[in-house]
């Protein structure tokens, strides 16, 4: 089966054989409040995910009878706006540096700290100069 195609049976959940996107539209049904918050938070992290400021915004000003969380975490998008904008007109991503952040603290975990800062520096040097060179796979 490849990637673009969908199984042939549902994914079925539980004794009521429910599949999960009927077990999802249950639950929407509910609750009007829960229903939209569902759908508001879903719109603000595809705005987020396209880099689209406008249909972020425009998210954010009808967001509305939503749950409290969701409407702290609103409070906290308005809070910071501008760097939000900033963020989505740039390419730029911290991804790499969190990703030498990552490896630093798991070298600190493994060696149970360093007495010495040398060779606390000289081991972080290590694992960035060393590139393992990818083999071909033995078998055809």
């Amino acid at each position: 089966m490849g990637a673009d195609e969908l199984p042939s049976t549902p994914n079925i959940v539980g004794p009521l054989r429910f599949t999960q996107e009927q077990l999802v539209w249950q639950g929407l049904e509910l609750d009007s409040t829960y229903q939209r918050t569902y759908f508001v938070a879903h719109s603000l992290v595809d705005a987020l995910r396209k880099r689209d400021y406008s249909k972020f915004i425009q998210t954010l000003n009808q967001a509305d009878k939503v749950s409290p969380q969701l409407e702290t975490t609103i409070k906290t998008y308005r809070k910071y706006l501008p760097l939000i904008k900033k963020m989505m007109a740039s390419n730029y991503s911290n991804g790499p540096l969190e990703g030498v952040n990552r490896k630093i603290k798991q070298i600190k975990r493994t060696a149970y700290g360093y007495r010495n800062w040398s060779h606390f520096y000289t081991r972080i040097k290590i694992e960035f100069t060393i590139r393992i060179k990818k083999r071909k796979p033995i078998r055809k």
